[in-house]
């Protein structure tokens, strides 16, 4: 299997005395296009999206919609969504994706679900033997023409969004390591209701 070549133009954003050994570990690719001078502020109203997801046996399900989870018309609705960006060319996200899927089975049953934003044009059989290899299970849709990577504001990779029940942007998450692992655990402790389903606003805690 060939893994899709990295897009020319790759950089990091970080300060030059570190940018050398950073951009070894990958922490943080610039997708070619963006300049990371904007992105989807806190408190916003995520864009909401409805595509087909890339392995059907696996999600049960054929489509993952974020209207159905999150805010007003949410049908099934889900008490936080996280939603990831991910490419084949970036070695960080691979590291990311067992986290993501150890977050979800860790906080299921508090609500929490996950999607993942497939952004590169790597055919989708290819991905799916990927996510397959390596134990993924959570829904993966694909950004065919970067539609969403233009309304979530996506300059760099990898980053994932967290939302609450609303839809409202909770924080995001530029890049991946254990210190932003840690990160998105406390805020998902911060964001979900409390074990047994009781809600964070009956026991008085914001």
């Amino acid at each position: 299997m060939h893994a899709s070549p990295e897009p020319t133009g790759m950089k990091t954003v970080i300060g030059s005395r570190q940018a050398g050994f950073l951009f070894f570990l990958g922490i943080i690719l610039v997708v070619p296009g963006g300049d990371g001078a904007h992105a989807l502020e806190k408190g916003a109203r995520a864009p909401g999206f409805c595509l087909s997801v890339l392995d059907e046996a696996e999600t049960a399900s054929s489509r993952y919609c974020l209207d159905e989870r999150v805010g007003e018309t949410a049908v099934k609705p889900a008490a936080a969504v996280v939603v990831s960006f991910f490419a084949m060319w970036c070695g960080v996200c691979k590291q990311q994706l067992p986290a993501l899927q150890t977050l979800r089975q860790r906080y299921a049953e508090r609500g929490l679900e996950i999607v993942v934003i497939g952004v590169d044009k790597v055919p989708r059989e290819e991905v799916r033997t990927y996510l397959r290899g390596a134990g993924i299970t959570l829904p993966v849709v694909k950004d065919v023409f970067s539609v969403l990577m233009q309304r979530y504001e996506v300059s760099e990779l990898p980053v994932a969004f967290l939302l609450d029940r609303r839809g409202v942007l909770v924080e995001r998450f530029l890049g991946f390591d254990h210190a932003i692992e840690q990160r998105m655990v406390t805020t998902l402790e911060r964001v979900l209701p409390l074990p047994g389903g009781t809600d964070r606003r009956k026991e008085g805690k914001p």
